[in-house]
């Protein structure tokens, strides 16, 4: 992972002839060409970061066609068959956005258990070739989460904005629940934090904020 660069995968972009210096490494160290071993012009992916997650992806998709299409760069550049594109998803509903991507060249049968595109060598003989990516495992500031089994935020709380939807919030805003408010999943209310001390859980199941003893 490279050091002080921004938080979130925007687009994927191809450079071909020689290797761009962000260049998508190979997890096992082996050739980072997508064209290696076809003849076609060498091709390689690297990837275009942002701080801002709304313009993060959220999805990698693989596609191969019979016709070219101008608006994606083709990772088979004259090797011949058909055109294969890499397309990065942006979809608002999803929570999680990509925040790494690796390659993995592999000659067997491979149980991959991160995220990942179809093999980009389908079709073709020769090593199958997946793109990785990473999610986010908790929710990024000032990202909405309607269902009320929310994952955790990454920074600060979630609360209940004024259209009666749950955020993400650093900080709380430096918004806080006062002693003895109640909260409970169960009446569609969402816990904050207490401005002193913490929600502990009553006699009859609801969870209170307590002041510090």
């Amino acid at each position: 992972t490279s050091t002080g660069r921004s938080k979130y995968l925007k687009s994927l972009a191809v450079q071909y002839v020689t290797a761009h210096p962000s260049t998508i490494f190979e997890v096992n160290g082996l050739d980072r060409d997508i064209n290696a071993g076809f003849g076609g012009t060498p091709s390689y992916i690297y990837p275009v970061w942002t701080d801002n997650v709304d313009e993060a992806a959220t999805n990698v998709k693989l596609l191969i066609q019979g016709s070219s299409n101008s608006n994606y760069q083709d990772l088979a550049l004259s090797a011949g068959g058909d055109y294969r594109y890499l397309i990065t998803d942006h979809d608002a509903t999803a929570m999680f956005p990509i925040t790494n991507v690796a390659l993995l060249r592999t000659s067997a049968a491979t149980v991959v258990t991160l995220g990942h595109t179809d093999n980009i060598n389908q079709g073709r003989n020769g090593d199958a070739l997946y793109l990785l990516f990473k999610k986010m495992t908790c929710i990024p500031d000032a990202v909405l989460c309607n269902a009320q089994s929310c994952p955790q935020c990454c920074i600060g709380f979630f609360y209940s904005n004024l259209r009666g939807r749950t955020i993400c919030g650093a900080n709380m805003n430096g918004a806080c629940d006062s002693e003895g408010t109640v909260c409970s999943l169960s009446t569609g209310n969402f816990c904050a934090r207490c401005c002193s001390g913490s929600y502990t859980r009553s006699e009859v199941g609801l969870s209170v904020c307590r002041g510090l003893d």
